[in-house]
């Protein structure tokens, strides 16, 4: 349920701080998005999957990227957020998954790419938001206070990993 909550409070603050300033996007970023998107697939024009509808679905989802990226960026420079090697371990194990990679593997190829500092900045931005959403007061649908603290902080943060961190010691003796 908190995690639920978690999620849809994110996505309305940041909708919110979206709408709260004006962010022209590139007509040049926009088109080379499209023109990968369709390139990238094995699509070509003219293909069933290239319809107009299709393109628009791209621009409005290459523009909204864009947009949170650069109010995060300047979120994550004005709190002075910065990623520690650990946070950036912990994002590509837990992305390496969803492309059925090992994480070793995954991080190889990311770095033959050059897309750790892509990962960096997508680090970054998570911690951004989450910063944004300890300084937001979220409401439920009945209008009740919804305390987010677990959801923002990371599990190696605050007092859960404080209290798992003293069960391993004690453990040991």
């Amino acid at each position: 349920m908190l995690e639920e909550q978690g999620v849809e409070a994110r996505d309305k603050v940041l909708e919110k701080l979206i709408g709260l300033v004006e962010i022209p996007v590139p007509e040049s970023v926009v088109n080379e998005q499209i023109e990968q998107h369709f390139s990238g697939q094995g699509h070509s024009e003219g293909d069933d999957h290239d319809t107009d509808s299709h393109r628009e679905e791209i621009r409005k989802q290459t523009e909204d990227a864009f947009r949170n990226e650069m109010v995060l960026d300047i979120v994550a420079e004005r709190e002075e957020v910065g990623v520690e090697q650990s946070e950036v371990i912990e994002y590509i194990v837990a992305t390496s998954g969803q492309y059925g990679m090992e994480p070793n593997q995954f991080a190889q190829m990311l770095e033959q790419v050059g897309q750790i500092p892509m990962i960096l900045g997508e680090v970054r931005r998570r911690k951004a938001l989450a910063k944004v959403l300890e300084y937001a007061a979220v409401k439920d649908s009945d209008g009740n206070e919804v305390d987010l603290t677990s959801f923002v902080t990371p599990p190696s943060e605050g007092e859960d990993g404080e209290e798992i961190a003293a069960e391993e010691s004690s453990e040991e003796k």
